[in-house]
């Protein structure tokens, strides 16, 4: 299921539409009739998502390294996830996450870190 609120703006106008789209179907149903203000806040809802079910996953850094092991085959290797605030260098990567001798694959992502759930 997809996320769809990834940062405190996003939120912010999830919130400001929501009221909005409340605001408009309640102003409707006190002038002209209750059952037309839920027809109109559907009305304005239902495209929305639509919309949000067709725009599908974001892209993502987590999923593309996940793919990439699935699709390599690589289920019997380890496969390690860094997330940090500073990317260390790949050889003390190598050297603290892998065995010694074993082959490794890097995905290195250097965007930052999002805080928000």
């Amino acid at each position: 299921m997809r996320i769809p609120v990834r940062s405190e703006t996003d939120a912010f106008w999830l919130v400001a539409d929501s009221a909005l789209a409340v605001g408009v179907a309640v102003l409707v149903g006190y002038l002209a009739a209750p059952a037309l203000g839920v027809a109109v806040l559907g009305v304005i809802v239902f495209p929305a998502l639509i919309w949000d079910a067709a725009v599908g996953e974001p892209e993502s850094r987590l999923r593309e390294a996940q793919a990439v092991g699935h699709r390599d085959g690589v289920h019997g290797q380890r496969l390690v996830v860094v997330v940090a605030s500073a990317i260390p260098a790949e050889d003390q990567l190598v050297g603290k996450l892998m065995r010694p001798g074993s082959p490794c694959k890097l995905v290195i992502d250097r965007e930052p870190v999002s805080n928000a759930g």
